[in-house]
């Protein structure tokens, strides 16, 4: 049986695909994150670069990060947004306002999508996180609110009748089929929750933030994510992306990493700080976040080191220093 002339070739099907750079690529994804890094890197590419239209299905590309508190989940999604240079949307169940309320002049979470898609409209693709998605349950009626919403989102669905709060007025539908248009042909849709229920309900799995093998973690946390709700794990693809809890070597080697990527003046001390900072980190779960403290702690420090004995303050030339 002959093709259809009109039947489209893969070359339309598939668009050319953005490379990730290889600085970004680079920074900071540790070796027990690298597979969920590049499945999601080949995710992303999948659900911005495919013309949708050419199937008969949705193509399933939501995807689902596990990990507990300071495991990375938030930094693996922004680092595939930097590889592909691409914006992200970021929000927290915790932050989400519903529409029709206002929590002390915040805009409601729904109009701010919209406004991030319609604007970015001409790029790419985007992605949109959602974190804190474990928090998600039916024991209120705000909670089924919320939990509406949240699957419009994941569903590709925007609300009917959004409201512009700073304007007053209902969001204009050019601005909404614009938005439209991105959700459902350019959009990646990340969900990430510690679902810590999950890491304690298996007390004898030396499961928890001290040293201990990731793979072999691994392999019970997947057992451990079939109990995640089914109209929530329905929404994203069959495969859990799971990242393990961070060992003290996991910390001296994201240290290290981003040590590799200081200014060389800078290197030595901070490497020296970051290893007297990593304990605590540890016990507070930081995660990746614990190098943003310490660069700014560094910077604090070099900026003193380089006072005058006498206290003056730092000449224009050395404050371009630091």
């Amino acid at each position: 049986m002959q093709e259809s002339d009109s039947a489209p070739r893969a070359e339309d099907v598939v668009t050319p695909a953005l490379e990730a750079s290889p600085e970004a690529t680079a920074a900071l994804v540790l070796p027990h994150q690298q597979k969920a890094f590049e499945q999601l890197l080949d995710l992303t590419r999948v659900a911005l670069f495919t013309q949708r239209q050419c199937f008969p299905v949705r193509l399933r590309t939501n995807s689902l990060i596990v990990g507990p508190t300071g495991g990375g989940k938030t930094y693996l999604a922004t680092a595939v947004a930097k590889a592909l240079n691409i914006p992200i949307f970021l929000i927290s169940l915790s932050e989400w306002v519903l529409i029709g309320c206002s929590t002390r002049g915040a805009s409601t979470t729904w109009p701010a999508i919209v406004d991030f898609l319609a604007k970015h409209k001409s790029a790419e693709g985007v992605i949109i996180a959602v974190d804190e998605i474990d928090k998600l349950s039916r024991n209120s009626s705000w909670e089924v609110f919320l939990l509406t919403e949240v699957f419009s989102l994941l569903d590709l669905r925007i609300p009917n009748n959004l409201r512009d709060q700073d304007e007053d007025e209902v969001i204009g539908s050019s601005t909404i089929e614009s938005a439209r248009e991105v959700l459902s042909t350019r959009t990646m849709l990340i969900g990430m929750g510690a679902f810590q229920d999950l890491w304690e309900a298996q007390q004898t799995t030396p499961i928890g933030f001290r040293q201990g093998s990731a793979s072999a973690e691994i392999t019970s946390l997947k057992k451990l994510a079939e109990s995640i709700p089914p109209e929530l794990a329905n929404r994203f693809r069959s495969e859990v992306l799971i990242l393990p809890p961070l060992t003290e070597c996991h910390y001296h080697e994201m240290l290290q990493r981003c040590a590799e990527q200081v200014p060389a003046n800078f290197r030595k001390r901070f490497l020296s700080m970051g290893k007297d900072a990593i304990p605590l980190a540890m016990r507070n779960r930081k995660g990746p976040r614990f190098l943003e403290e310490l660069l700014v702690d560094l910077l604090i420090a070099e900026r003193k080191a380089v006072r005058s004995p006498v206290g003056l303050e730092v000449t224009a030339d050395q404050e371009m220093m630091v």
